[in-house]
């Protein structure tokens, strides 16, 4: 497959409302807010960047014990996120769907408290799309990963940029990361 290219002409209203945007006319679309990590942990009430981190020892943690109602409200807002998926997670999952590329993926999977773009559970391989939204939150995103590997995964984070433009590239280092990781 050469690159990354839109399946179908025409990926519907935010593809349309893309190309409006580029164009300079106004949209009536609001970009949709990062992805939320509720309850556990939590944030620092007045410090945005500072995240409570649960004690946690040397070893991997085989798995996070969280409450039962926490995990279906997790289930739900990752639901609602595959309905409200940006223009590029679209992009980017047309080409991971379906088994295309041989290995089985996820799209916004909860782990834990948190709910990722994309799981790859036989390479234990998270892939994030950091948008613009991110670039304001990057402490906390070190913080997400950090606690992530703590459950032995792999975090492989890719700008919504590199993915539209370069995306061949992309693709390339997944399937390197499955290689490599997979038993």
């Amino acid at each position: 497959m050469e690159g990354c290219q839109s399946p179908s002409p025409n990926l519907g209203e935010e593809f349309r409302e893309r190309e409006n945007f580029s164009k300079g006319q106004a949209t009536s679309r609001q970009p949709r807010p990062p992805s939320p990590s509720p309850f556990l942990p939590t944030w620092e009430e007045g410090e945005p960047d500072t995240l409570k981190v649960p004690q946690v020892s040397a070893q991997p943690t085989e798995r996070w014990q969280i409450p039962e109602d926490l995990r279906r409200r997790m289930v739900e807002v990752a639901r609602q996120l595959r309905q409200e998926q940006t223009f590029t997670e679209n992009l980017l999952w047309q080409h991971l769907r379906r088994k295309q590329r041989g290995y089985k993926v996820r799209r916004q999977q909860p782990i834990g408290p948190f709910v990722v773009d994309f799981y790859i559970s036989q390479a234990q391989l998270v892939i994030e799309i950091d948008g613009s939204s991110h670039a304001h939150r990057a402490e906390r995103d070190r913080q997400r990963q950090t606690l992530l590997e703590e459950l032995g995964l792999t975090v492989l984070r890719f700008t919504t940029d590199t993915v539209e433009h370069d995306c061949s590239t992309v693709l390339t280092d997944i399937d390197r990361a499955v290689k490599t990781l997979s038993p």
